[in-house]
């Protein structure tokens, strides 16, 4: 936008030049009007040879004037001199130039080499012709002085108006040749960063290559384990699962033995009341007979038979007594056996129990690595996708 601006500026500057070359051009055919009457009566005056031709300063002027056209392009400061100097001598060849012999000299001579006295008529007649003829050129070449008057004096106005111009023109090549001066250090300016850019840039994605492929490196490494890992706890998982089966066993079993042994507890219960019971049923006769044996010891005479029957009595109580209290001794301790080796039982399942539930926590942390990885995998591809995009 700035060139066309300058350009725009250019035509403008260049247009009062343009201005000067149609007012030349008016000029001209100015003279060459002025002109046209002395060539008809030239060639009636040449037939006697009384007058010849004379050329005017503004003819030789006006084929001189050729202002040679300038160029407002700004490439170098001595073209641009070379063109105003150029100017500036093709305007200065509007100087007057000296004067033609004036017409009355002419006439003077016709008067005084041609008299009237000595001529013929037609010698009169031609001579009255020529006088005519000159005092129309006298005429004609006074208009031409003034005119050439006020055409030197228009040239004296586009001579300062060229001046102007040229001076405005060079301040304009001055703001050209600084603007763009300030353009190519600006270019530079903006190179050099680009450079820097350039370096700044390839230097970070040397250094983004680099810690890219240490993380894939160490990724791997990552990966590697993790599925030695992972075949490790597949072995362990298959183990596990016979462990499993067998602790499934234990803990039936477990509830079977608990079962059984709540129905030992409650058979052991009812046997011991039912024994309680027949001791008791078996008691009575024998606390009556007790108590017959002790009346009669007290109250009444001793016989041979009562003491034989005390002591019948005596014996097959101490018998019973001994075979109750054996046979739950026996029991007892059979059930404190049976509940011995089912308290072992069931510490080893314990034991087993707390054995497989660790292994399922270490299941579980080797599950939550392997989503880890599965997961830092996935983010770091989708950031190696961003910066590709």
């Amino acid at each position: 936008m700035e060139s066309r601006g300058q350009d725009n500026q250019i035509s403008k500057f260049r247009s009062p030049i343009s201005g000067d070359r149609s007012s030349q051009s008016v000029r001209t055919n100015l003279v060459g009007e002025t002109m046209i009457p002395w060539d008809v009566n030239s060639n009636h005056a040449k037939s006697y040879h009384v007058v010849p031709k004379v050329k005017t300063p503004l003819e030789n002027d006006a084929r001189r004037r050729q202002i040679p056209s300038t160029s407002f392009g700004a490439n170098t400061s001595s073209e641009h001199q070379i063109h105003s100097d150029k100017r500036l001598k093709s305007r200065t060849r509007f100087v007057p130039s000296p004067r033609s012999p004036q017409p009355s000299m002419y006439l003077t001579v016709l008067n005084e080499f041609f008299k009237s006295e000595r001529l013929t008529k037609l010698e009169n007649k031609v001579k009255r012709r020529t006088v005519e003829a000159l005092e129309k050129l006298s005429k004609n070449i006074e208009e031409t002085r003034r005119r050439q008057e006020l055409l030197l004096q228009d040239s004296k106005a586009l001579q300062q108006e060229a001046l102007h111009l040229e001076t405005e023109n060079n301040y304009f090549l001055k703001f050209l040749r600084k603007r763009n001066d300030l353009c190519k250090k600006k270019h530079e300016d903006l190179w050099n960063h680009y450079f820097q850019e350039c370096g700044e840039m390839r230097r970070r994605k040397q250094e983004l290559a680099s810690m890219f492929a240490q993380q894939n490196a160490d990724l791997q490494k990552q990966l590697l384990h993790g599925k030695s890992t992972q075949f490790q706890l597949k072995q362990q998982v298959q183990s596990l699962q016979h462990m499993n089966v067998v602790k499934k066993g234990q803990e039936m079993k477990i509830r079977a033995l608990q079962e059984e042994l709540a129905d030992m507890k409650a058979v052991t219960a009812k046997r011991d009341q039912e024994a309680f019971l027949q001791f008791l049923q078996q008691k009575i006769p024998l606390d009556r007979e007790m108590q017959e044996l002790k009346c009669l010891q007290v109250g009444q005479g001793r016989s041979k038979e009562v003491k034989n029957k005390a002591r019948a009595l005596a014996s097959t109580a101490k018998k019973v007594n001994s075979e109750i209290c054996s046979s739950v001794c026996r029991e007892n301790q059979e059930l404190q056996e049976e509940l011995v080796r089912q308290i072992r039982e069931y510490h080893k399942l314990d034991s087993l129990k707390r054995q497989l539930e660790n292994w399922k926590e270490k299941l579980k942390e080797e599950q939550w690595y392997q989503e880890a990885l599965v997961r830092g995998r996935h983010q770091l591809k989708a950031e190696r996708e961003r910066s590709h995009d």
